[in-house]
């Protein structure tokens, strides 16, 4: 085999090889998941982790693309209303809520409120952050639906 020859099977197999172990250029070796139809877990609420008490639904939102309409829930109270997209732009609109009283209503208040005062978002991977004029108050996990 003359060197050039070889050279080009060293290249092929080590692209094949980069491929095949994740290096294609995807964040942490998985593509970054669609902003809509996606469940997101919230997982920090202005910089503290957030942990869903036991017997309780976890916040989170699925953002519809085609009805550009969120549902999900606030830990306690299903969520509901309509958000606007532009880039990486993003408000919602219209939100509402169910009524129930349940422990900590707090967390789900402030999340509810912080909601109300996204201005963009970002996604990295599995990870979404929301943000206010730059500052992550937001942050939330995909979580895979079986």
């Amino acid at each position: 085999m003359s060197i050039s020859r070889r050279w080009i099977t060293i290249l092929t197999l080590s692209t094949i090889i980069m491929f095949a172990s994740g290096c294609g250029g995807e964040t942490g070796g998985k593509p970054d998941v669609s902003l809509s139809e996606t469940y997101w877990r919230l997982s920090s609420l202005n910089g503290a982790e957030v942990v869903s008490p036991e017997k309780q639904r976890e916040a989170h939102l699925v953002l519809k693309a085609k009805e550009m309409r969120v549902a999900g829930s606030g830990g306690c109270n299903r969520i509901m209303g309509g958000y606007k997209l532009d880039g990486h732009s993003l408000s919602f609109t219209q939100m509402a809520g169910t009524m129930m009283a349940c422990p900590n209503m707090d967390e789900e208040q402030r999340f509810l409120k912080a909601l109300g005062t996204v201005n963009s978002f970002s996604i990295s991977g599995e990870t979404m952050q929301m943000s206010k004029d730059g500052d992550v108050i937001l942050e939330f996990q995909a979580v895979a639906l079986q």
